[in-house]
Formats: structure tokens, C-alpha cells, sequence
């Protein structure tokens, strides 16, 4: 019998087929990289200080003293950081924290002297507070509800595997290339991978004509 229905007739056979998946995920993932090079910064340090003390004959506690001062650079740059995310977005807030970790890591990387060793610290910290947890977790936050605790996982992945693969591959570099050329090789790595990813922020979903956790709206708010 032939059905006249014309719901039935114009209804979509396979209706997940050109459907846009939610970009939520996509931000996850940019906040997984983030993530990851943030915790390349944060977890390798430690495998350069033998490495300066035999070239310059630096003390331990002459190294780590950049480290003290930036745990509360850190402190400071916290309500900053969320100050510029309210008026800039978190993508440009983001993308200035990639130029200036690649800065500091140039820096790090032509180090002759204690005070550019400090100064490649500081830039180095400041660059991953701009492009770090806090950031991405509240740009996160703004594309999920129901799934925010899943996707905070995920993208904290990004953390994990800098531990598990990040570190090692940068202590080979060191070991066979040399401290100096592992920075720069960093940096190269911050500005091809980490930069492009960043392009990829949006602020909020209503920004693209979404809602959180993946339903379409009707009209789109521009970005900051």
C-alpha cells in the first residue's frame, strides 16, 4: 500500500549523515594541546637543571630560584589571565600565551647568563599561565553542561601524555641534540602545532549558532 504521507516521504533515510558535529570537541582537543605543551614546560624543567649546572656551574638552588618566584607570578597572573579572557576572548588570550612561551624558550635556548636564564623563566611561565588550565577550563566550561566533566577529562589528557610522552621525547632530544637545540626545537613545536590549534578557539557556542552540549540556534553572536 502506498503511503501519501509527505512527513514520511521528505524524512531523511540516514539522518545523522551531513549533520555538523558539535564543536564543543573541537576545543577540547585545542585545550588538550594546550594542555600538553603546558605540561611539557611544567614537568620537563627539572631534566635541564643538570644539564645548566655542569655548563655554568649554577647551584640547585640558584636554578630552582626562578621557579619560586614563578609560583607567584603565577598567583598574580591568575585574576589577570580571567580579566582577558572577559574582554579579548580566550583566543587571542591563548594565542599571545603560544608567542610567549616560544619567546621565552628562545631565550632559554641562547642563555649565557643567570639573568636570561631568569628571564626565559619567567616568559616561559607566563606564556603557559595565558594558555593554560584556567583559560581553557572556563572556555570548556562554556560549551558544556551535561558532558563538562567528561570533556574536562579529556582535554586534561592532554596534561597526562606530556608526562608519558612529551618529557621522555625531550629528554632524547637533550641527550643527543643538546639542551640548547631541545629549547628551540620546543619552540619550533609550540609555534607549527600549538599556534593553529589555537586559531581554532571560539568563545561561546552561541558564537557559531550553537548551544551547549551540541544543539544549533538560530543566529550566530560574533566573537570577541
Amino acid at each position: 500500500m502506498k503511503n501519501d504521507s509527505p512527513f514520511e516521504a521528505d524524512a531523511p533515510r540516514y539522518p545523522w549523515i551531513g549533520k555538523r558535529p558539535f564543536y564543543g570537541w573541537i576545543i577540547v582537543i585545542v585545550g588538550a594541546v594546550t594542555q600538553f605543551f603546558q605540561g611539557i614546560a611544567s614537568q620537563g624543567f627539572s631534566s635541564y637543571m643538570d644539564l645548566l649546572q655542569t655548563e655554568f656551574g649554577w647551584t640547585k638552588a640558584m636554578l630552582s630560584g626562578p621557579r619560586s618566584i614563578t609560583s607567584i607570578e603565577g598567583a598574580i597572573t591568575g585574576p589577570i589571565e580571567g580579566i582577558l579572557v572577559d574582554k579579548f576572548g580566550p583566543r587571542k588570550v591563548v594565542i599571545a600565551g603560544l608567542l610567549i612561551s616560544v619567546l621565552g624558550y628562545i631565550i632559554f635556548g641562547l642563555t649565557n647568563n643567570y639573568i636570561m636564564y631568569y628571564v626565559a623563566s619567567m616568559a616561559i611561565t607566563l606564556g603557559i599561565g595565558f594558555q593554560g588550565l584556567l583559560v581553557m577550563s572556563v572556555t570548556v566550561n562554556n560549551w558544556f553542561n551535561r558532558k563538562r566533566t567528561m570533556a574536562q577529562a579529556i582535554m586534561g589528557l592532554g596534561y597526562s601524555m606530556a608526562g608519558v610522552i612529551g618529557v621522555p621525547l625531550l629528554v632524547i632530544l637533550q641527550n643527543n641534540l643538546g639542551w640548547r637545540e631541545s629549547c628551540f626545537i620546543t619552540a619550533a613545536a609550540v609555534l607549527v602545532i600549538g599556534l593553529p590549534f589555537a586559531f581554532l578557539l571560539k568563545d561561546s557556542p552561541e558564537s557559531i549558532g550553537e548551544v551547549p552540549d551540541g544543539k544549533q540556534t538560530a543566529r550566530a553572536i560574533p566573537d570577541k
